[in-house]
């Protein structure tokens, strides 16, 4: 039986693709991207050159919601998928002028259980949110005794 004496090593693949940078074929993006959830926010419908997934995060923020954030998308895309760098991105979205007034409203704690609360599985007949117990109404609708 032979014995090794000493080091040996051996190379095994890695799962790190490394970035392709390439300035043939620049992308650049035109969308909307969440600059509230942004640490170094960029400024609207200016480009600004991203190298990195942590930088573009950074400048224009990130969201998994890419039907409202489509700058996400492509941030995801170009750097976690293909690993394309660089990208221009250009943000669309104006926080000041793109948001919509919400006036304040009361809403009743029974109004909230009524609608969590639709089923008669609800365990010792106890409203979830209020803490109050159930009051049948005939119907398989059931409402919280609470006002």
């Amino acid at each position: 039986m032979a014995y090794k004496h000493g080091v040996y090593t051996s190379e095994v693949p890695t799962s790190i693709v490394p970035a392709v940078n390439s300035t043939a074929g620049l992308p650049v993006v035109f969308g909307t991207a969440p600059i509230h959830l942004a640490s170094n926010r960029a400024e609207v419908n200016k480009p600004i050159l991203c190298y990195t997934y942590a930088e573009a995060v950074a400048a224009m923020g990130y969201s998994e919601d890419w039907e409202k954030y489509t700058l996400c998308e492509t941030i995801y895309s170009q750097y976690s998928l293909y690993a394309v760098s660089p990208t221009v991105f250009v943000n669309v979205l104006d926080p000041k002028k793109h948001k919509a007034p919400v006036s304040d409203k009361v809403i009743r704690t029974a109004d909230i259980c009524s609608k969590r609360n639709r089923s008669r599985k609800s365990r010792g007949r106890i409203c979830r949110t209020s803490g109050r117990r159930w009051r049948n109404l005939g119907s398989t609708v059931e409402s919280c005794t609470g006002t």
